[in-house]
């Protein structure tokens, strides 16, 4: 519901919903993970670290995109590769499940960045090819069962890969569609990156 009202433009109603809900430091996921001993802790633990990811990537993205102070600085796109590092750090044996998904975004951003703002054409391909590595991780991982996390945080999480993040048919368009020109035409002439568009 809080979506709804602030897509309706309600935003008092949605914030008013929104303060009624527990904070963070009292979700399931914190709280299950203080509930238990042994292996369950730990499974409970990965999942919280994992979730806690995904939000403070959301909660990170959202915040620089929609202000156009912070993205066309370089301090923006610090924020992104850094918080990449970080999921990288905790998938350190590179099995990132549905982290290669935000990785890959990240670095997408990162690159959109570096190709109109920042330092041109040979750290966006940088930024571009990393993100491009985790969206075909990614997708070469979706629905072939129950995914097992390895590394050592969350190695006792284990998640079904049918239920990882769907990806629309049109996901490279649509990063591409807002590259600069003159970026998307050196992306293009690499055959390596033909798919992005087909």
């Amino acid at each position: 519901m809080v979506l709804y009202y602030a897509k309706m433009g309600c935003f008092d109603k949605a914030t008013t919903l929104a303060s009624k809900q527990n904070s963070l430091l009292m979700s399931r996921e914190v709280l299950l993970s203080l509930a238990n001993e042994g292996e369950s802790r730990d499974k409970y633990q990965g999942e919280a670290i994992i979730d806690v990811l995904v939000a403070l990537k959301t909660a990170i993205v959202n915040s620089v995109c929609t202000k156009v102070s912070v993205f066309t600085k370089k301090e923006g796109v610090a924020l992104m590769i850094e918080l990449a590092h970080l999921y990288e750090t905790v998938f350190s044996d590179g099995r990132c499940g549905v982290g290669h998904y935000h990785i890959c975004e990240l670095y997408l951003h990162a690159a959109l960045y570096e190709a109109r703002f920042g330092e041109g054409a040979e750290k966006a391909l940088e930024h571009f090819k990393k993100g491009f590595e985790h969206k075909r991780l990614y997708d070469s991982i979706r629905c072939t069962g129950e995914y097992q996390y390895t590394s050592p945080l969350v190695s006792k999480v284990t998640f079904p890969s049918e239920n990882f993040l769907s990806t629309s048919a049109t996901f490279w368009k649509g990063w591409i569609e807002i590259l600069p020109e003159e970026f998307k035409e050196r992306i293009k002439a690499d055959s390596n990156y033909a798919e992005c568009f087909e």
